[in-house]
C-alpha cells in the first residue's frame, strides 16, 4: 500500500491526517519534500550578537554585505565583517536591532538607540544621514514610491511615539523637517493598533502594527499620504515575525500565521501548523525572532527560539511555500535570518578562510565563493556570517498514521521509502492498539540493496517515520507491505 507522506499537519489527529505528522530538515515543494542544506559559516564574527543585516547591489551589479551588533556596523570585505561604525561607535539597548533600506546608491541602516545612518555602497564607513532640524530615529525603515518612512520613532521635540509613521521629503532622505513644500511630514495611528512592528515599502506602503494593518498610499499635497486601517486587532507579535514577497506580507500574529494581500489577511497556518508552532515557540524572547524570503525556492523562513533554545538565540526554522501553501521545520541555530547575496571571493580572499584549500567548507565550484548569487543568509551563535549551501541535513518525514484493516489489527513485514537516493535510509514503525496510547517505535531498519526495509510490527495502528542521512531529490512517501494478522 502507497502512502504519500503529504504536506505536514501536525495540528491534526494522528489517524485519518490527509498529510505528515513531521516534517524535518526537509523543503516542502509540490507532491514532495527536498533536502534542506545546513548551515556554512564564512566570515569573521562580529563581536556580539547579530542585531541586523542587509544586502544590496550598485548600478555595476557589484554586492555589498552589511552587518550590525550593539555597538558597531559591519562591512563584509571577502569574509571579513569590518567595522564601517562611524566615529564613536553606538550603544544599542538589549532589545533594539538595526533595520535597513535600499535609497540608490546607498544603504540607510536604522535604530531607535541611533541617529539614521548611511554608507555609499562601496563605502568604508556610515555617518549620520539626517541633516534636517528634526532628526528622528526609529526602530523600522522601508521605502515607499520616493520617500523613506519610518515607523516607531523618536526625536528630540515629542520623545518616543511608538505608534508613528514619518516620512522624509519626496527624493531627499536626509530632510525629515515636517514641510508642504518637500511633502515630509508624519502621521500618528489612532484605533488602539499599538506600536508600529514593521514597515513594508513598494509602491504603497504596509504598516504592520501590533494590533493593526494600514495602507499607506500616495495622495499628494496636503495630506501627502493616506492612511487606511484594512485589519483591526489583528497584527505582528515581533518586528521580526514579518517578512514579504512583493507586497504580499506573511506575518505571525497571536492567534496564528498570516499572509496580507493588501486589503485583508488569510490564515496560512491555521489547522496545519499553528498550534504546534505556539507550542514550541519560547514566548520570552521574542525580539530575537528573525524572517526572511528564500526566492529560489519560494520560501517564506522564520528563524525563532523553540524548546531546548539557549539564552534565547533561535534555534528552530518554519518553512512556508508560498506556491504550494506548505509547511515544513528544520533544527538550525541561527542569531539572525536575511536574505543575502554573495560578494563573491578571490583565492587571496579565500586565504582568511584557510590556507588550505582542501579544508574549505565548500568546494571551490560552489555557489558559495560565486558573486552576484541570491542566497539564505545568517549569523551563527559564533555571530559569523554564512549561508544555507551546505551539506543535506538529516532528513525525517514521517506518515499519518495508518489502519490498513477496518476493526482489525494487521502485520507489517516491508517498508519501502520512495524517496530517490543513494544516501543512507532507515525506517521506524510506531505502533498502536488504542487512540488513548502512546505509539510504541521499533528501531530503525536499513535500506537494503533492493530499496526495502524488513520490519516486523504487529498492532492495529501503524505510523512510518522515514530517516535520510544524506541527499536526495524527492521524498514522496512509503509502500507498505500489510496483512490481517493471523492469515496466512
Amino acid at each position: 500500500m502507497i502512502i504519500p507522506f503529504g504536506e505536514w499537519l501536525p495540528d491534526l489527529p494522528p489517524l485519518g491526517n490527509a498529510g505528515a505528522l513531521e516534517a524535518l530538515n526537509v523543503i516542502p515543494r509540490d507532491g514532495s519534500y527536498r533536502p534542506f542544506p545546513g548551515f556554512e559559516s564564512i566570515s569573521s564574527p562580529l563581536n556580539s550578537r547579530c542585531r541586523g543585516a542587509t544586502s544590496a547591489s550598485d548600478k555595476n551589479g557589484a554586492n555589498y554585505t552589511y552587518g550590525g551588533d550593539a555597538a558597531k556596523l559591519y562591512r563584509l570585505v571577502d569574509t571579513a565583517m569590518t567595522d564601517a561604525s562611524k566615529p564613536g561607535g553606538y550603544s544599542l539597548s538589549a532589545p533594539a536591532l538595526w533595520e535597513f533600506a535600499s535609497w540608490g546608491e546607498t544603504v540607510i541602516a536604522a535604530s531607535i538607540d541611533a541617529p539614521l545612518q548611511t554608507i555609499t555602497l562601496g563605502g568604508t564607513q556610515f555617518a549620520d544621514l539626517v541633516t534636517s532640524t528634526r532628526k528622528p530615529k526609529a526602530n523600522h525603515i522601508a521605502v515607499v514610491r520616493e520617500f523613506v518612512v519610518l515607523g516607531n520613532v523618536t526625536d528630540s521635540v515629542d520623545g518616543a511615539v511608538p505608534h508613528r509613521v514619518w516620512w522624509s521629503a519626496a527624493g531627499d532622505a536626509s530632510n525629515f523637517d515636517p514641510n508642504a513644500a518637500t511633502e515630509s511630514d508624519f502621521q500618528d495611528l489612532v484605533g488602539g493598533g499599538g506600536a508600529v512592528m514593521k514597515v513594508v515599502g513598494g509602491e504603497y506602503g504596509v504598516i504592520v502594527q501590533r494590533r493593526a494593518i494600514s495602507r499607506m498610499s500616495y495622495e499628494g499635497p496636503p495630506t501627502i499620504f493616506r492612511f487606511d486601517q484594512v485589519e483591526s486587532n489583528r497584527g505582528a507579535i515581533a518586528a521580526g515575525a514579518v517578512a514579504n514577497v512583493g507586497q504580499s506580507v506573511f506575518y505571525i500574529a497571536d492567534d496564528g500565521i498570516y499572509r496580507f494581500e493588501g486589503a485583508a489577511s488569510v490564515p496560512i497556518g491555521r489547522n496545519k501548523v499553528d498550534a504546534a508552532f505556539f507550542a514550541d515557540l519560547d514566548q520570552a524572547h521574542l525580539d530575537q525572532v528573525s524572517a526572511a524570503v528564500d526566492p529560489v525556492n519560494a520560501l517564506v523562513l522564520w528563524a525563532y527560539p523553540g524548546a531546548g533554545n539557549v539564552g534565547g538565540t533561535p534555534n528552530r526554522l518554519l518553512l512556508h511555500n508560498w506556491a504550494t501553501g506548505a509547511f515544513a521545520r528544520a533544527e538550525v541555530e541561527t542569531e539572525f535570518l536575511f536574505r543575502a547575496l554573495a560578494g563573491g571571493y578571490s583565492l587571496d580572499g579565500l586565504d582568511s578562510i584557510s590556507t588550505n584549500l582542501d579544508a574549505l567548507t565548500a568546494s571551490l565550484d560552489s555557489s558559495l565563493w560565486q558573486g552576484g548569487t541570491l542566497q539564505l543568509g545568517g549569523f551563527t551563535p559564533a555571530h559569523r556570517l554564512g549561508y544555507f549551501t551546505g551539506a543535506p541535513l538529516d532528513a525525517v518525514i514521517e506518515t499519518a498514521e495508518q489502519q490498513f484493516f477496518p476493526a482489525s489489527r494487521s502485520f507489517v513485514r516491508s517498508v519501502m521509502p520512495l524517496v530517490d537516493s543513494a544516501s543512507a535510509v532507515s525506517v521506524e514503525v510506531g505502533i498502536r492498539d488504542t487512540q488513548g496510547s502512546a505509539p510504541v517505535w521499533g528501531d530503525p531498519a536499513a535500506v537494503g540493496p533492493l530499496g526495502r526495509a524488513d520490519v516486523r510490527a504487529a498492532a492495529r495502528y501503524h505510523r512510518f517515520r522515514v530517516t535520510v542521512s544524506g541527499g536526495f531529490a524527492h521524498a514522496l512517501g512509503i509502500d507498505a507491505i500489510a496483512r490481517p494478522e493471523g492469515a496466512r
